[in-house]
């Protein structure tokens, strides 16, 4: 792992606030442009910048403010900019076309003002999770699992137990959007080129988004986006893969990552299949129901000896898992960063339910046995 990269994220995770705040990302160190990148791309910072657009030949221009969060943030924010420009410049491209070609591009994207940034509300949990190290007599594995500086850093690296992690899409808003009088220069003719075949609008409409898009992604430097065929393709192959193709790639994940288990949701989406094909998986695989067993039950034994190990008071502890109670009771997650936005609402609605029932079967056997404590007579 790049110490110096986790060093910056980690940083930059403790100094970035909640509220906007403006930000002199020129000032920024290589590796510190990474962080930001990375973290941008993890969902838990979200960045906001002002970009013109500029065609040659037009008279007007385009401002437009956008916020950007996670990996697929600034195809978001950006389109409904893209959508109106084409719907304004779309005569005037289709024009260029003909007389210069597929190949080039009018087009020139600048950066308006400074860059802006805040923490995410999962930023938020990010970053009190990072004053919480990992328990010593644990692996690196179970990172992947248990809030800890550790996890953080892997989450947001994509290292260790959630190297295959499920991408965060994140959110992108269009902030605002106005016409400029266009500027003096004209863009450059002949910028970068993307060769396509245009033969109507709609194939002129599309190559005029995949001109713009680069050219603002490198200006904005925001997070990188998220290719459409990507979620589509894994999407069908989670509609498709048998129980048998699931099984194998799961035994082989947990093998590689020494027989840690992450759980059955988090299998079937690294795997790629639908959380009811890995259920069939586990069920057929003596190897995957076993290691479950095993995590099922270190997870006992975590949860026991929780409050010794932490140097609890029962005051301590019975204010925190009130705590977590009340987050299950207005259905949060709870671990939001980390749960991402794949789950299903079922599985969302099956988990809270489940540590609800626990929560609830905990404090009636905890009432039970204050009670018969209260009633055995002192010696």
């Amino acid at each position: 792992m790049n110490q110096d990269l986790a060093k910056a994220i980690e940083d930059l995770l403790r100094r970035i606030p909640d509220k906007w705040q403006r930000v002199d990302t020129d000032q920024f160190s290589v590796t510190e442009e990474q962080a930001i990148l990375r973290l941008v791309g993890a969902g838990l910072v979200e960045r906001r910048n002002t970009i013109r657009l500029d065609m040659a030949g037009q008279n007007e221009g385009f401002e437009a403010t956008i916020a950007v969060t996670g990996e697929a943030g600034l195809l978001q924010a950006i389109e409904p900019a893209l959508a109106e420009s084409w719907s304004r410049w779309s005569g005037a491209i289709e024009d260029w076309r003909r007389r210069t070609g597929a190949a080039s591009r009018p087009f020139r994207v600048t950066k308006i003002g400074g860059d802006e940034w805040r923490l995410t509300e999962h930023g938020l949990l990010a970053r009190a999770d990072l004053s919480v190290p990992l328990d010593p007599k644990l692996s690196r594995e179970h990172a992947a699992v248990i809030a800890s500086r550790e996890r953080v850093i892997d989450f947001v690296m994509k290292a260790g137990a959630l190297e295959d992690r499920p991408p965060v899409h994140g959110t992108g808003q269009l902030v605002s959007f106005r016409s400029v009088s266009a500027e003096a220069t004209a863009p450059p003719s002949s910028p970068p080129t993307t060769h396509v075949n245009l033969t109507n609008a709609a194939d002129i409409a599309a190559a005029f988004r995949d001109a713009i898009m680069p050219m603002v992604e490198a200006i904005v430097n925001g997070s990188a986006r998220e290719r459409s065929g990507g979620s589509s393709a894994k999407a069908s192959q989670a509609d498709t893969m048998t129980w048998q193709e699931a099984m194998s790639l799961a035994e082989a994940h947990v093998t590689k990552h020494g027989g840690f288990f992450p759980g059955r949701n988090e299998l079937a989406r690294i795997v790629g299949c639908s959380p009811a094909t890995m259920t069939k998986a586990i069920e057929n695989s003596t190897k995957l129901k076993a290691r479950r067993k095993e995590a099922e039950k270190a997870k006992k034994a975590r949860e026991v000896g929780s409050s010794e190990t932490h140097g609890e008071t029962r005051a301590e502890a019975r204010a925190a898992q009130e705590a977590v109670d009340a987050r299950i009771d207005a259905g949060e997650p709870l671990d939001a960063y980390h749960s991402g936005d794949e789950d299903t609402p079922g599985d969302r609605d099956e988990m809270i339910a489940k540590l609800a029932a626990e929560q609830r079967a905990e404090r009636l056997r905890e009432d039970r046995q204050h009670k018969v404590a209260k009633k055995r007579p002192e010696r």
